[in-house]
């Protein structure tokens, strides 16, 4: 494979897993979390200890409904165990990958040298929730995003010298995929506003933003908005006169409703309730037999896996997606064509569309290539998104890396 200015190396995360390619070679390196796969032993062993009971549970009147479907039952406490990687940065003075993990008991940061391969720990804790690594140019402090309890999210930096974090953005948002500037002064970030009831309940989500903050002088503004589009992961280009960004639809629902719909909305009332009788049914079903009375929707569900590889979270830990349908929509998902990566211009205040069919991305810094993925292949274009060449192949790409 032909190699992209001093870039020999890439890598990128699939299905959990952070994988370390060689594009002379063609050599493929997976690589786990020791400590995840731990946790996931230990899980397994709890299991095993305690199996009796789960199968006592289920040797009741309702048993017979075993005789009504086929297959595997999907009510096995192991269905769905969280347990994988989320995110990662290369640092290349130290020839290590730092990752995070996100577990079914913890969450964490660690490390692992890419010669021995010989896994480090930093931290963990089950109340931590880090997504969107972010090394800094010097490779000294590493900006992320961490997830509250409440469901919004902040920027943190964490200084590797000192070890102590600093809280850059609060409030009732969604701040992540954060991203340096080539001086460290300022971090591109994404941004969407919570709207909330006044029981304090979500319900609705305002259009991702991007944002510049300056470290400097201690403020933040947009920088980039587009009417009925989200955008998502900012990058400085390599000369910092630009930004890039993947453009979406914008899928967020107003909560003011029309006469129409109010109209509409009453009159499906009857049938509303028809289908609350349904669910009430079908939980119990579901519950004593392993299977529902409906099958899932496919075409709900592709549009839910998309999304997941948009936001960089694992497929397989949702409760009811079924491994052999999971491996049979990972061979089709992949980026919609409007799923655009653009190029915004600071000078001029202009954007254009580089490539289509995006969901991952990163760019060099020596020469600007851009290394992106569609979430099935991995490919490699210069600068202005011209001559593609296909790299590797996988399933749910969320992440990819030059090294």
């Amino acid at each position: 494979m032909e190699k992209s200015g001093t870039h020999k190396k890439i890598a990128y995360i699939s299905n959990g897993y952070l994988y370390y390619v060689d594009l002379e070679t063609g050599q493929h390196r997976e690589i786990s979390c020791e400590f995840g796969e731990k946790m996931k032993d230990r899980i397994v062993r709890t299991y095993e200890n305690k199996e009796w009971r789960y199968r006592s549970n289920q040797q009741s009147i309702f048993s017979a409904g075993y005789s009504l479907w086929s297959g595997n039952q999907v009510n096995n406490p192991l269905h769905g165990i969280r347990a994988a990687i989320s995110g990662a940065v290369y640092v290349p003075e130290e020839k290590a990958f730092l990752f995070s993990f996100e577990g079914e008991e913890a969450n964490g940061l660690f490390s692992v040298d890419v010669n021995d391969f010989h896994e480090k720990r930093l931290f963990h804790s089950p109340h931590v929730q880090i997504r969107h690594l972010a090394l800094s140019p010097t490779g000294k402090k590493i900006a992320y995003s961490c997830i509250n309890t409440a469901g919004y999210e902040n920027l943190f930096v964490l200084d590797k010298g000192t070890n102590q974090k600093v809280e850059l953005t609060e409030g009732d948002s969604i701040d992540t995929a954060p991203s340096w500037s080539h001086d460290e002064q300022k971090i591109l970030y994404q941004s969407a506003g919570i709207g909330r009831n006044a029981a304090g309940f979500e319900i609705a989500l305002s259009s991702f933003e991007i944002f510049e903050l300056d470290l400097i002088k201690h403020t933040s503004r947009v920088i980039l908005s587009i009417p009925n589009k989200d955008l998502y992961l900012p990058r400085y280009s390599a000369d910092g006169g630009r930004i890039l960004a993947i453009a979406k639809p914008n899928q967020s629902q107003s909560t003011v409703r029309s006469i129409a719909k109010n109209m509409l909305s009453f009159i499906l009332i009857p049938l509303r309730l028809l289908f609350a009788l349904f669910e009430w049914l079908n939980f119990f079903v579901a519950r004593y037999t392993g299977k529902p009375m409906l099958e899932t929707n496919h075409y709900r569900r592709k549009l839910d896996l998309q999304q997941i590889l948009l936001q960089g979270q694992n497929p397989g830990w949702e409760d009811d997606l079924d491994q052999d349908e999971l491996d049979e929509e990972a061979e089709k998902t992949r980026a919609p064509r409007d799923w655009k990566l653009i190029e915004y211009d600071l000078k001029t205040a202009q954007w254009r569309v580089l490539v289509n069919g995006v969901s991952t991305y990163d760019i060099a810094a020596e020469d600007g290539s851009i290394l992106y993925s569609d979430g099935r292949d991995i490919f490699k274009v210069n600068a202005d998104g011209q001559n593609p060449e296909r790299l590797a192949t996988a399933t749910f790409i969320h992440n990819v890396l030059w090294c």
